[in-house]
């Protein structure tokens, strides 16, 4: 693949505006999504990737369901870390349990990824130390075998990949889905 690099007009037209999105549309091409704002909220998740160290506030987990498996959500998934980073992404089974979770937020919140997959969700996805990271850009735990707390700023996106994904409590607010 050969890469272009598009100079930016000091004030763009509509017209300019019209190919900007059909420039995030066209990798969309071979999805079938099932209504149009699903495409939506998939330009709206490659343009947060990008933008979001510019985003001061919180983040809606960027969520891509379908209700069957095979339908490209993973792939999905892939276009858009690969479009917003360059690189692929990593993906995350789903914590079995909330302390589970907790452990790997700070880890996460340690390594400071662009991008975050929770892939194959199977069960409703959600606790409180989750919600607390959608809602919040600050988070705090205790170190794993030491006696000390982190405190980690997120800026990053959450994407949640499955078929009929449910949400629990709080976290069903937090959400766009694809």
């Amino acid at each position: 693949m050969t890469w272009v690099r598009a100079s930016i007009p000091q004030a763009p037209s509509q017209d300019d505006a019209a190919h900007a999105l059909q420039t995030l549309r066209a990798p969309l091409c071979d999805f079938l999504f099932a209504e149009p704002y699903h495409r939506s909220a998939a330009i709206a998740m490659m343009l947060t990737v990008l933008c979001r160290h510019f985003i001061q506030g919180c983040i809606p987990l960027g969520s891509i369901t379908a209700h069957t498996p095979g339908s490209g959500k993973s792939y999905l998934a892939q276009v858009i870390a690969l479009i917003g980073t360059g690189r692929p992404c990593t993906f995350w089974p789903q914590p079995s349990n909330e302390e589970e979770e907790r452990k790997r937020l700070l880890a996460i919140g340690l390594a400071g990824p662009p991008l975050v997959c929770i892939d194959n969700v199977m069960r409703p996805l959600g606790s409180g130390a989750f919600a607390n990271v959608l809602t919040s850009m600050e988070y705090a735990d205790r170190i794993l075998g030491v006696s000390q707390h982190a405190h980690v700023r997120f800026h990053c996106l959450w994407l949640a990949t499955g078929n009929n994904i449910t949400y629990v409590g709080e976290v069903a607010r937090r959400v766009a889905e694809s």
